[in-house]
């Protein structure tokens, strides 16, 4: 036993200074074991979902957000709905194989690439897409990062399709929608299966967009909260004002021209392609049937095939021949899905 003395007191001191050094091992011991098994948890709940890089950014930042999705959060973000066209009469035409073959190849070509732009990857559904940006990373420009995202999907699958034409297959055709607003992020499902995903009215607009692309001929359509958010970098040409199913309030919604690194020429006959095609919208809403027809003849002197002007000039034709309601707001409601 060590002992001091001092003013004629005897102290022992082994004991107390034995006691608090194995406290504080075992406070470390905790702490670090605690830690760990969060980071686990972390890793287990989020690694199907966002890229490695992202996965270790969250990993080392605090756990609140992730907490805050187990008990569930409204967060504002942006979701992504893709889905392949024509793909049930595709795949009745190729064997199970090849058709599990295709879509593999097609679903690395996607995920990767929103991966690339700091997406989470949310599920497959069937041969759709759905992803999202804004958590677990946050970000304030991820309206923008989504439709890089989606443009860059548009082009990567012209590359796709180019393997798929070697290969003696037919190329795809896919439609995305983005919509940006508040949505309920958390962990949803049951004990046994848990999914890290979003829910709500604008997730559903979101699916809704995405199901607008083959009725306008536009590859990507978005909605108008989105179209705010990146004016300043992506042309997007005015598509509609319209009212979806189930829903009250109408929402325009806008096509995404090109990525902002393209070609100085390409953007310059983009940007005409835009001032041409929202004037000959504008003409559509004060009624002015011939003057929007003449308008939209114009967009497709300049992109021959047009579908979206070839769309406008039949509605036209349709209204000078029945006339709309004195009522009319230039919405368009549409009946199905």
């Amino acid at each position: 036993v060590q002992a001091c003395y001092c003013l004629n007191l005897v102290s022992a001191v082994a004991t107390p200074l034995f006691a608090m050094g194995c406290s504080w091992i075992g406070a470390y011991a905790w702490v670090s074991a605690t830690e760990g098994r969060d980071k686990r948890k972390i890793r287990r709940m989020l690694g199907q979902y966002v890229s490695p890089a992202i996965l270790e950014s969250v990993v080392d930042r605090s756990k609140a957000g992730v907490l805050r999705a187990e008990v569930g959060s409204r967060e504002n973000l942006t979701i992504l709905f893709s889905d392949i066209r024509g793909f049930t009469s595709l795949s009745e035409s190729l064997p199970a194989e090849q058709v599990v073959e295709l879509l593999n190849g097609y679903f690395s070509v996607m995920v990767d690439i929103i991966f690339q732009r700091q997406g989470t990857l949310d599920k497959f559904i069937g041969d759709a897409i759905m992803a999202f940006w804004g958590a677990p990373l946050k970000a304030d420009d991820h309206p923008l990062r989504g439709v890089l995202a989606a443009l860059e999907m548009r082009d990567g699958l012209v590359q796709y399709n180019a393997e798929l034409v070697e290969r003696g297959l037919r190329p795809l055709a896919i439609g995305i929608g983005l919509h940006t607003g508040e949505m309920i992020l958390g962990n949803i499902g049951s004990e046994k299966k848990l999914d890290y995903t979003v829910i709500g009215d604008n997730v559903n607009l979101g699916s809704r967009l995405e199901g607008l692309t083959k009725a306008y001929g536009c590859s990507v359509i978005i909605s108008e909260t989105v179209e705010v958010a990146v004016r300043e970098t992506i042309l997007c040409r005015m598509v509609d004002n319209v009212r979806v199913k189930g829903k009250k309030l109408p929402v325009r919604i806008y096509e995404p021209l090109a990525l902002p690194e393209s070609e100085s020429e390409v953007l310059e006959a983009l940007a005409h392609l835009k001032q041409l095609t929202d004037a000959a919208f504008e003409r559509y809403l004060e009624r002015d049937w011939e003057g929007a027809k003449k308008g939209y003849g114009d967009v497709l002197a300049q992109r021959p095939g047009d579908a979206l002007a070839t769309l406008f000039i039949e509605r036209c034709t349709h209204y000078q021949q029945e006339e709309p309601p004195a009522e009319w707001d230039g919405v368009f409601t549409l009946l199905t899905k």
